[in-house]
C-alpha cells in the first residue's frame, strides 16, 4: 500500500470535502483518501500503480478543483506553499478594503431617493461582484457541472439573484433593488472567509515552526580542513563543529568537547541537557556554553526534527471519527437548504401575491446558512491540537487517536524504561555451578549480551568492560521471542533469561536458583538467570531506579483524571510488585511476554474499557498498537546508529510518540486529548444551533440578508476563535 498527498486548492467547505473524496476513491487502485479543509490536503492510500499521482490529479481537476502532488522529493515536502504566502494576502486585503469602502457607498446610496441613485449602485456593485463574487461563481458553476452543491452554491444564489433581479429593475425601472445587499453579502462572507484562511495557516504553524529551527549551514572538517557548507551537503560520518550560540546542524553524538543544550523548541524540555564525549543531539537544538564536535548520524530527511515535521503533518492531514460524521451531514446540508429557500420563496409569494417579496427571506436563508461553519469546526481544533503537542515534545500520529485519547478509561504502564529509568546497573552476580567460576561467568555472559539491544543486556556488557574483561567472539547469536538472548562463545552455549523462560527452554537445575533468585531481589529489582551447556549456573541482579516525575504521574492518573492504572511487566512478580507498591499501584501483571501484553489489553477492551498502553520496547510493539491508544515513551533521538532499536519499533506502533521520554508527556497527551474534544463538541454544537435557529428566523423574513451574511461570517470567525481558545483552556502543566 502507497501513500500519497496531494495539495488541494479551490475547496471552501465541507461540500468541497466530500466531492474531492468522492472523486479521488473512485480511482482504481484506491483504497481509502481523506481531505482536510484546513491543511487544504488530500492523503490517498492505493495500491502502487505507475501514473497514479497523474490519475489523482485529473480527477481532482475534473471535479473542479486544483490539485498537485507534494513529497519528500518536492521543494515544498509538506505542502506549506498551499496555505498562501503574504504578498497573496496582502492582494487579497486591499482588494476587499475597496470594495468595502463601495458597499459602504451603496448603502447610503440606497437611501438616496433619486432617478440617478440605482445606476449609481450599478456601476458601484458590478467591481464588487466581479471581484469579490467570482471566486464564488467559479467554483459554483464546478459544482453544477459536476451535479453537487456546496457553499459556492449558496452565495451565488443568494448574491446573484439579488444582483440580477436589482439590474433588471434597474433598466425596466420598476421597484426597488437589492444591490447595497448584494454587496454587502459579498464584502461580509468575503471578511469572513480571510480571517478563516488566516486562521487555517495559523492552526497549521506548527510544522513551519519545527523547520524553522533547522539550521542552514555547518561547520564541517573535511580532508584535514575546515568548511562551511550549506547543512543538505553534511554526510553521515562527517566531523561536525557547533560553537557556542549556534545551532545543531544534524542529529550526532559527541565526540569531543562538554557544553549544555537547550532542546526546547524540539523535545519541549525546559531544563538545558548537558552534553559530553558519547552523548546523542538533536539537530536543531541550541548549544549553549561550549564548543562541542558532532560525528552526523542522521541527516536530511532522516533527522528527528524531520520525522518530527513529517508526523505532525500527517497527523494534521487525517480525520477523527466526529469529523467524518460531520462531514456527511454537511453533504446533505446544502441540497437541503436549497430546497428550503424555494420553499420560502414560493410561500412568501403564495400567501402575500407578490413573488418579490420572497426575494429577501430567500436570500437571507441562502446566506445565513454555512456550511463551512460545520466543515471547520473539528480540524481547526485539531490542526491546532497537533500543533500544541509538538511544541511540548508530543507527537500525534493521527487525529483520530487524538480522538481516543479523551476517552480513555484504563492506563497500562511498562515497567522497564518507561516507570523505570531504563539505565540498568548490575548490583550482583553469582555463579553456583563448579564448572564455571563467577567471572568467567560474567565474561561469556556480557560476550553474548554485547550483541543485545535490550537495556539489561547493554548494562551488563557494559559493566563488563568497566571490570577489564574482555569481550569474546559470539556465534551463532539469537534474540529470543520469548524473553532472552542465547549464542555460542567458543565451545559453551550461553543462554540468559528470566528463571521461567530458562524452565520453558528446558535447562537443567533451574528450580535450585529459584530461592536464591527471590533472596537476590530483596536488594535488586530485577535478577535474570544463567545457563550454560543447558544447565542452570547463575543469577545476575541489576538495579533499575523509578522515574523521579512516576510518582507524581500516577497520582495524577489515579486521583485527578480518574483512571485505572496497571503495571505490567516481562519482569519477575517480585520486582513488578515492588514498584507498584512504590508507586501506590494496586494493579500490576508481571512476566508477561509481549503477546501477554497484547491480549492484556484485548480483554479489556472486551470487557468495554478503553485503553492507553505507554511503552518503549520492541516487546511493548503488539500492545501499542493494539491500544486505543499506544504511547511510545521516545529517548529524545532514536538509539542506534547502524540497526532498528527497540525504541525505534515502539515509535513506530505507537499511535502517539513523547519525544523527551519524559513520563509527564503522559498526562499532557491525556489532557489535551480531553481539552480537545470539549472543544470540538462546542464547536460543532454552536455550529448546528446556530443553523437550526437562524434558518427559520431567516425564513419568516425576521432577518435581513445583510444581517444575515454578517451572522455567517461571525459564526466562521466564532469557530475559529473556540480552536484557538485552546492554547489558553489546554494547562500542560497542570
Amino acid at each position: 500500500m502507497a501513500v500519497t498527498t496531494l495539495t488541494i486548492t479551490g475547496m471552501h467547505c465541507a461540500g468541497c470535502v466530500n466531492s474531492v473524496e468522492k472523486v479521488l476513491v473512485g480511482v482504481p487502485g484506491v483504497d481509502h483518501a481523506m481531505v482536510n479543509l484546513v491543511t487544504g490536503q488530500a492523503r490517498i492510500e492505493h495500491q502502487f500503480q505507475p501514473g497514479e499521482v497523474d490519475a489523482f490529479i485529473n480527477a481532482v481537476h475534473r471535479a473542479g478543483y486544483g490539485a498537485q502532488a507534494i513529497g519528500a522529493d518536492s521543494s515544498d515536502p509538506f505542502g506549506l506553499e498551499g496555505l498562501g504566502t503574504g504578498q497573496d494576502q496582502v492582494w487579497r486585503w486591499t482588494t476587499w478594503t475597496l470594495c468595502a469602502v463601495g458597499a459602504v457607498v451603496i448603502v447610503g446610496l440606497n437611501q438616496w431617493k433619486s432617478p440617478f441613485s440605482p445606476w449609481m449602485q450599478l456601476v458601484l456593485a458590478t467591481p464588487i461582484v466581479l471581484f469579490l463574487g467570482g471566486v464564488f461563481y467559479r467554483g459554483a458553476y464546478r459544482s453544477v457541472r459536476r451535479m453537487r452543491a456546496d457553499m459556492d452554491t449558496l452565495v451565488t444564489l443568494g448574491t446573484g439573484v439579488a444582483f440580477v433581479y436589482s439590474c433588471t429593475a434597474t433598466v425596466m425601472d420598476f421597484g426597488p433593488v437589492y444591490f447595497n445587499t448584494a454587496a454587502v453579502i459579498l464584502v461580509l462572507v468575503s471578511l469572513g472567509r480571510l480571517i478563516e484562511q488566516r486562521a487555517r495557516r495559523k492552526s497549521c504553524s506548527a510544522v513551519a515552526d519545527l523547520l524553522q529551527v533547522q539550521v542552514s549551514e555547518a561547520t564541517v572538517t573535511r580532508h584535514g580542513e575546515r568548511r562551511t557548507i550549506p547543512v543538505d551537503e553534511v554526510v553521515v560520518g562527517d566531523t561536525v563543529l557547533v560553537r557556542p550560540g549556534q545551532g545543531v546542524p544534524v542529529d550526532g553524538v559527541v565526540t569531543d568537547g562538554e557544553s549544555s543544550v537547550d532542546q526546547s523548541l524540539v523535545t519541549g524540555e525546559s531544563e538545558p541537557r548537558a552534553v559530553s564525549t558519547g552523548a546523542e543531539v538533536i539537530g536543531g537544538t541550541m548549544n549553549q556554553s561550549g564548543a562541542i564536535q558532532l560525528r552526523a548520524i542522521r541527516t536530511g530527511s532522516e533527522t528527528l526534527l524531520a520525522q518530527m515535521a513529517g508526523l505532525v503533518h500527517q497527523a494534521q492531514s487525517t480525520k477523527a471519527a466526529v469529523q467524518r460524521a460531520a462531514d456527511d451531514v454537511a453533504a446533505v446540508f446544502v441540497p437541503a437548504v436549497i430546497f428550503v429557500a424555494l420553499q420560502t420563496w414560493f410561500l412568501w409569494g403564495l400567501f402575500t401575491d407578490r413573488w418579490a417579496s420572497g426575494l429577501e427571506p430567500m436570500i437571507a436563508v441562502l446566506i445565513i446558512a454555512c456550511p463551512c461553519v460545520v466543515g471547520l469546526a473539528t480540524p481547526t481544533v485539531m490542526a491546532v491540537a497537533t500543533g500544541l503537542g509538538a511544541r511540548r515534545g508530543i507527537l500525534i500520529k493521527d487525529a483520530a487517536a487524538l480522538e481516543r485519547g479523551g476517552r480513555i478509561s484504563h492506563v497500562l504502564l511498562d515497567k522497564t524504561g518507561t516507570l523505570t529509568t531504563g539505565r540498568f546497573t548490575v548490583g550482583a552476580f553469582k555463579s553456583f555451578e563448579k564448572t564455571i567460576d563467577t567471572t568467567e561467568m560474567l565474561q561469556v555472559v556480557a560476550s553474548v549480551e554485547e550483541l543485545s539491544q535490550h537495556q539489561i543486556g547493554r548494562a551488563i556488557a557494559a559493566y563488563a568492560r568497566q571490570q577489564k574483561l574482555k569481550i569474546l567472539p559470539v556465534n551463532g547469536f539469537e534474540n529470543l521471542s520469548v524473553g532472552g538472548v542465547k549464542g555460542r562463545v567458543g565451545a559453551r552455549s550461553v543462554l540468559i533469561a528470566r528463571l521461567p523462560t530458562l524452565r520453558d527452554q528446558q535447562v537443567r537445575e533451574v528450580d535450585r536458583l529459584v530461592e536464591k533468585s527471590k533472596q537476590m531481589a530483596e536488594t535488586c529489582r530485577t535478577v535474570v538467570g544463567v545457563a550454560v551447556d543447558g544447565w542452570a549456573v547463575g543469577l545476575i541482579g541489576l538495579h533499575d531506579l523509578a522515574r523521579p516525575e512516576a510518582p507524581g504521574v500516577v497520582n495524577t492518573l489515579r486521583h485527578r483524571l480518574g483512571l485505572e492504572v496497571v503495571v505490567i511487566s516481562g519482569d519477575s512478580e517480585a520486582a513488578t510488585k515492588r514498584l507498584a507498591e512504590d508507586l501506590g499501584v494496586g494493579q500490576f501483571e508481571a512476566q508477561v511476554l509481549a503477546t501477554g501484553k497484547q491480549a492484556h489489553v484485548a480483554r479489556i477492551q472486551g470487557d468495554g474499557g478503553v485503553v492507553a498502553m505507554v511503552g518503549d520496547g520492541v516487546n511493548d510493539a503488539p500492545a501499542l498498537a493494539e491500544a486505543d491508544i499506544g504511547i511510545a515513551m521516545g529517548a529524545g533521538v532514536r538509539a542506534g546508529m547502524n540497526h532498528v532499536s527497540g525504541t525505534d519499533i515502539a515509535m513506530r506502533a505507537g499511535h502517539v510518540v513523547l519525544v523527551s521520554g519524559d513520563l509527564r508527556g503522559l498526562v499532557r497527551i491525556l489532557t489535551l486529548s480531553r481539552a480537545t474534544m470539549r472543544r470540538i463538541y462546542i464547536g460543532l454544537f454552536w455550529a448546528f444551533a446556530y443553523n437550526v435557529l437562524l434558518i427559520p428566523v431567516a425564513a419568516f423574513g425576521w432577518l435581513n440578508p445583510m444581517f444575515a451574511a454578517a451572522a455567517m461570517s461571525a459564526s466562521s470567525i466564532c469557530v475559529v476563535l473556540n480552536a484557538g481558545w485552546l492554547r489558553y483552556a489546554w494547562k500542560p502543566d497542570r
